[in-house]
C-alpha cells in the first residue's frame, strides 16, 4: 500500500514507527515526520493522491490539462459566436453521458 505526507504531498511505501516517551508507539512519514493518508493514483498519469485529494479520479494537474484541451479544441474548431451558442447550450448540462460518470475508488 502506498501513502500521502500530510506535510510536502511526497508518496512513500512504509511509514516510521517511533516509541514515544510515554511508551505509545506512533506512525509518521518518513519524510517530514507529518501525519499521512492512504495513496489512490491518478486517473490519468497514475501520480499519487492524499484520498480526496483527486478531481474525479485526476490529479489536479492532469484535471486542469483536460480543460486546457478542451479549450484548445473549442478554439480551434468553432468560431467566437459558435463558441457562445455552446456556451449557453452547455451552461449547467453535464457533459459525461449518464452512466459515464467516473467511479472514485
Amino acid at each position: 500500500m502506498e501513502y500521502v505526507c500530510l506535510g510536502c504531498g511526497q508518496a512513500f511505501e512504509q511509514p516510521v514507527q517511533v516509541a514515544e516517551a510515554s511508551g505509545e508507539r506512533r506512525c509518521y512519514s518518513p519524510c517530514c515526520r507529518e501525519g499521512f493518508t492512504p495513496a489512490v493514483p491518478c486517473r490519468s498519469c497514475g501520480a499519487a493522491l492524499p484520498q480526496g485529494g483527486d478531481v474525479h479520479g485526476l490529479c489536479p494537474d492532469c484535471a486542469e490539462a483536460a480543460v486546457e484541451r478542451l479549450r484548445d479544441f473549442l478554439r480551434l474548431g468553432f468560431t467566437p459566436a459558435e463558441r457562445e451558442v455552446l456556451n449557453d447550450a452547455f451552461d449547467g448540462v453535464a457533459l459525461s453521458e449518464e452512466g459515464e460518470r467516473s467511479e472514485t475508488p
